[in-house]
This record gives structure tokens, C-alpha cells and sequence, in this order.
């Protein structure tokens, strides 16, 4: 069996593996889709996409689904009416990372990560675990799409 070299796995832009020392993309053969371990590492670089890079931009809505309440304190939206992102391009950069670190804690989870990552897989069956990097779009839609709806349904 090849050795495959996971710590190769570290950049926001493509997927790439070394096995054997030899740089493979979008290799299935190769037994990667099937892979829990390969899986995890990709669901750990999806969760650092979301929540280092992804929620400062194209996912910044969000954001609006928690709020500070009167003590300072950051908590979820008591009802979808609260639910409003005309006033995210106001908030102080402190404020931003308070409400991130509170959906790290409290939503985002890398678990969630990986079961939305496989639900997109399984809907749209020309990308893989491998090829899942062509996907950005389509996959930042359907992150922020999981998300408002886990919150919404939280809120009835």
C-alpha cells in the first residue's frame, strides 16, 4: 500500500497528498474517498477555511445570527426578526471575533463540518473528497445554508 503523507494537506487553495514522495490531486484510485482519515484532515481544513477566512468574508452573514446582549455577552438571535446583516460591516474587529469564537464553541463544529461536507457529496456527485476543492461556491452556499436552518429551527 502507498504511504500517504497527510501533512501535505495544508493549503486553503487544493487538496494535494504526497504518496511516495510524488504529489497526487484527484487521484480516486487511490483509495482517499474512502479514507476516514483523509476525510477528517479535509473536514479539519474546511473547518479552518470557515472559521478563520470564510466568516471575515462570504460567510460573514453568519455573523448575524448571534448578537451581544445587554450584558456584553454574546448569545444566539432570540427570533429570526433579530436576524439582520445590515449592521455586520459596522461591527469593531473585537466584536467579530467574539461572535466567531461563540459559533466555534456553539455551532461550528468540525463534526458539523465533515456531515455537511458528506451531505453536499452526496447531492452533487461530480465532486469527491479529492475533488472537493473545485467546489467553493457551491459549498460556501451549503455551509451558510446548514447553518441558518440548524438556527432557525432552534428559534421555533
Amino acid at each position: 500500500m502507498a504511504e500517504i503523507n497527510y501533512r501535505t494537506i495544508n493549503t486553503f487553495s487544493t487538496i494535494p497528498v504526497s504518496v511516495n514522495g510524488v504529489l497526487q490531486v484527484d487521484r480516486p484510485y487511490l483509495g482517499l474517498n474512502t479514507s476516514g482519515t483523509f476525510h477528517k484532515e479535509v473536514s479539519k481544513l474546511y473547518y479552518k477555511k470557515i472559521t478563520q477566512k470564510w466568516l471575515h468574508d462570504d460567510l460573514k452573514s453568519l455573523l448575524a445570527l448571534v448578537k451581544k446582549n445587554k450584558e456584553g455577552k454574546i448569545e444566539f438571535i432570540k427570533s429570526y426578526s433579530d436576524y439582520d446583516t445590515s449592521k455586520l460591516d459596522i461591527l469593531e474587529s473585537n466584536e467579530i471575533e467574539q461572535r466567531i469564537k461563540y459559533l466555534k464553541e456553539h455551532l461550528i463544529t468540525r463534526k458539523s463540518v465533515k456531515k455537511i461536507i458528506k451531505k453536499f457529496l452526496e447531492k452533487n456527485k461530480e465532486y469527491s473528497w479529492t475533488t472537493i476543492h473545485k467546489a467553493h461556491k457551491e459549498l460556501k452556499r451549503t455551509i451558510r445554508k446548514y447553518y441558518e436552518k440548524v438556527v432557525e429551527k432552534a428559534l421555533q
